[in-house]
């Protein structure tokens, strides 16, 4: 994975069936809108890759304090 602070391009999209609902402020939702709009992807896409981002990452930080 890339650094914390580095946000990748979501891959394609695959068919999904499963929903998740959650609750933000217009600012929030603004700003997923903006940053899926810059990066060229909808903000379905854009929400699914940061989720999936701060998965992989809370994996590795656990990863790394059992080895530690």
């Amino acid at each position: 994975m890339n650094s914390p602070n580095t946000i990748t391009l979501p891959q394609p999209a695959q068919k999904r069936n499963i929903h998740y609902m959650i609750r933000m402020t217009r600012e929030e939702r603004a700003a997923l809108n903006a940053l899926a709009r810059q990066s060229k992807v909808s903000t379905a896409e854009m929400v699914r890759h940061l989720l999936f981002q701060a998965v992989a990452l809370c994996a590795e930080q656990r990863e790394a304090a059992v080895e530690a």
